[in-house]
């Protein structure tokens, strides 16, 4: 284009159609910066949420060690171990079985001493902590899960 302006050419008709190439590629540049943000964001949304699922580790680790416990009562102390990290037996665990545009999907809902004995009899965890509503103390409030 800059090469054709360069001829200076004095048609109303040539003028016209540089002005539409100008504003043609100025759209499709603000198209591509707009596309390369949006990488960008989501991207780094992403990451973000590697990072988070990364913390969770831990109390997926331990939900892993009770569901292949050697014995029943290896599980059970186990159980006990793990049921310190909430603040009650009876807080409630989600299970998302499905998303769709952001909105989650659940399995019916179920308590921290319900799921980690379906663990330990099913000798199987197949779950990722989804996430973590913690109280003041710390302790775990609400657990969402979603299935692997």
């Amino acid at each position: 284009m800059d090469t054709i302006k360069s001829y200076n050419i004095d048609d109303q008709d040539v003028k016209d159609l540089i002005v539409k190439v100008g504003d043609k590629l100025n759209t499709e540049k603000a198209e591509a910066v707009r596309k390369a943000e949006e990488e960008r964001l989501r991207k780094e949304e992403a990451a973000k949420k590697q990072a988070e699922r990364a913390k969770f580790n831990i109390i997926n680790e331990k939900f892993a060690t009770i569901a292949h416990a050697g014995s029943y009562d290896e599980a059970d102390k186990e159980i006990e171990q793990v049921l310190q990290l909430f603040a009650t037996p009876d807080v409630p665990v989600l299970i998302i079985i499905d998303q769709v545009d952001g909105v989650n999907d659940y399995d019916r809902p179920t308590t921290a001493s319900r799921f980690l004995n379906y663990l330990k009899d099913i000798k199987s965890y197949h779950f990722a902590v989804e996430s973590v509503k913690r109280n003041t103390e710390g302790k775990i409030s609400e657990l969402e899960l979603i299935k692997k």
